[in-house]
C-alpha cells in the first residue's frame, strides 16, 4: 500500500495533487507545529495585473508552537474572507461566483483542518482523482517522535509498503532506515507544469486537461 504525508495545504499548486493522485492513503500531517510562512493558511492567486498576491485566511493568534489542528479562524471569518476575495479580479467573475470551489473557499468552518480536508477533497473530487485521506492526529503514533522517524510510524501505523514523497524531499529521508522497516521510499519528479493555485487553474481551464497534467508528470 502506497502512502504519502503532507500539510494540509490551502488551494495548493497542482503539484500537490500528484501526490494525492498517486497514493493509497494519503496523510494530511497537522500533529506538528504550524509553518506560519507556508501554504497551510495562504495561496498565491493573479492581482488586476498579473502579479502574484497573497490570498491569506485569517487565523487567530496563537502561540509558536500550536500545531497545525489547534489553529482556529477568527470571529467573523465569513465577511473576512470575503472580502479578501475583492483583491482578485477573477473570483470576481459570474463564472467563478457558481463555482464550487469558489463556493467551498467562502464557506469555512470553525475548524480550520476541517475545512482544508473538504477544500481538498473537492477539490480532488472535480479533478476525478482517487482520494482516501486520514488525519496523522487520529493515528495512534507516539508524539515524542520527530521528522523521520514520525513519518515512518505513520507508514507503519497504516500497513504501508512504500512511502511517496515530493521530490524536494530526497534530504530528509534515508532509504536504508526504510529498507530496514520494509518499506520501500520514492521520489516524484520535480513538476514541470503551471505553479498557480489549483483554485486558478480550475477556474480557467478544463478540469480534465489538468488531470491530464497531473498524470504525465511522473507519478
Amino acid at each position: 500500500m502506497r502512502v504519502a504525508v503532507n500539510f494540509p495545504y490551502f488551494i495548493p499548486y497542482t503539484g500537490y495533487f500528484r501526490l494525492l493522485a498517486s497514493t493509497d492513503v494519503f496523510v494530511l500531517f497537522d500533529c506538528v507545529p504550524f509553518p506560519r510562512r507556508g501554504y497551510v493558511h495562504r495561496n498565491q492567486l493573479p492581482d488586476e495585473n498579473m502579479q502574484a498576491k497573497w490570498f491569506t485566511l485569517p487565523l487567530n493568534k496563537s502561540p509558536r508552537d500550536t500545531h497545525i489542528k489547534d489553529m482556529t479562524f477568527v470571529d467573523g471569518i465569513q465577511d473576512v474572507i470575503t472580502s479578501e476575495t475583492r483583491r482578485f479580479p477573477i473570483l470576481q467573475t459570474e463564472h467563478a461566483q457558481q463555482h464550487p470551489l469558489l463556493k467551498q473557499c467562502l464557506s469555512p468552518q470553525a475548524d480550520l483542518v476541517d475545512y482544508l480536508e473538504a477544500t481538498l477533497k473537492l477539490t480532488a473530487e472535480l479533478l476525478d482523482l482517487p482520494v482516501n485521506i486520514v488525519r496523522s492526529s487520529t493515528l495512534p503514533i507516539d508524539r515524542e517522535l520527530k521528522g523521520e522517524s514520525r513519518v515512518l510510524s505513520i507508514v507503519e501505523c497504516l500497513g504501508g509498503s512504500h512511502y511517496i514523497n515530493a521530490p524536494g524531499g530526497r534530504h530528509l529521508y534515508d532509504v536504508d532506515k526504510f529498507k530496514a522497516h520494509g518499506i520501500d521510499l520514492s521520489y516524484l519528479e520535480p513538476y514541470q507544469g503551471n505553479t498557480w493555485s489549483i483554485l486558478h487553474r480550475l477556474l480557467t481551464e478544463d478540469p480534465s486537461m489538468i488531470k491530464k497534467d497531473i498524470h504525465q508528470q511522473g507519478l
